[in-house]
């Protein structure tokens, strides 16, 4: 299943390679595009693991949203998100590009049901601790203080 918007890039690279899948295989490919959130709720529910090989995520709020529903997440180790996902903690992460690797970490997850599960359970148990939305805006406000305090500490020296 893909789900989601899907970029200019994505789609170019998409089309190459369906160009080169053989019809039974591209009929196993189905596309949702953007998903209404009670649709993202049943997508959820409805899956085992959540990949998401992005070259250039700076985050990746849907593997939040996965964990949420107690599903582990595979991704490319790029961009921010390889500061998200704790490799073979809550998920796995694969060097950018590499599909082989990618097809390895995807297929494991979904022959390995005790992992599948323990991933998906470690994830869920980190969004109460780490991904508070509170603790983030407080974050912001200290640095934002401790930013104006410098500045004003500077000013005074000139």
């Amino acid at each position: 299943l893909l789900a989601g918007p899907q970029m200019p890039n994505f789609i170019r690279s998409w089309d190459a390679f369906a160009a080169r899948m053989p019809d039974t295989a591209r009929t196993r490919v189905r596309q949702l595009g953007v998903l209404s959130d009670s649709q993202k709720r049943d997508f959820f529910a409805g899956i085992d693991l959540f990949a998401l090989p992005s070259r250039s995520d700076s985050f990746g709020l849907v593997l939040l949203e996965a964990w949420a529903n107690g599903v582990p997440n595979v991704a490319y180790r790029a961009g921010g998100i390889a500061d998200v996902i704790r490799h073979e903690r809550d998920g796995l992460l694969v060097p950018c590009g590499d599909i082989d690797g990618l097809s390895r970490a995807l297929d494991r997850l979904c022959n390995d049901v005790e992992a599948r599960a323990d991933m998906g359970m470690a994830g869920q148990a980190r969004l109460a601790r780490e991904f508070r939305w509170h603790d983030k805006l407080t974050l912001v406000r200290e640095s934002i203080a401790a930013r104006i305090s410098s500045q004003k500490r500077d000013f005074s020296l000139a």
